[in-house]
């Protein structure tokens, strides 16, 4: 149980610092009817509890993701048969976290800060579906 709540008091804590990843103060979140795609991702075991929402842009290359009041703009792309949505720009033009969702619905929430060859496991795994 502990596990549980350190790992989303974690992700918690790394989304709280990107609410303004595209320069501006504050982020306003998309319209409803300006989005291409949206995806909620959950826990395996509790598909009831939502714990991400996720969006996309029309134009394909940008997107957003919600967690818990937290508001994240991302780069969004498509590689291969997964999605990706990516924030945290640094200078050499990575990015700190990502999260993606391969073709059959599995997600991965990946915390590159700490990697030194810039890979890394997902510290979150969660099954996302389509809406």
């Amino acid at each position: 149980m502990i596990h549980w709540i350190i790992s989303g008091c974690l992700i918690l804590t790394v989304l709280c610092g990107c609410e303004s990843l595209d320069g501006d103060e504050y982020f306003i979140p998309p319209a409803p009817d300006t989005v291409a795609e949206r995806w909620e991702c959950y826990k395996i075991l509790d598909p009831q509890r939502n714990l991400l929402k996720l969006t996309i842009d029309p134009d394909y290359s940008y997107g957003t993701v919600y967690f818990n009041g937290i508001v994240a703009r991302t780069q969004y792309s498509v590689e291969g048969l997964s999605r990706r949505w990516d924030w945290g720009w640094q200078p050499d033009n990575s990015f700190d976290y990502a999260v993606v969702v391969s073709g059959d619905g599995w997600g991965g929430y990946y915390n590159f800060r700490t990697s030194k060859d810039g890979t890394t496991e997902p510290s979150d795994v969660f099954r996302c579906e389509r809406r």
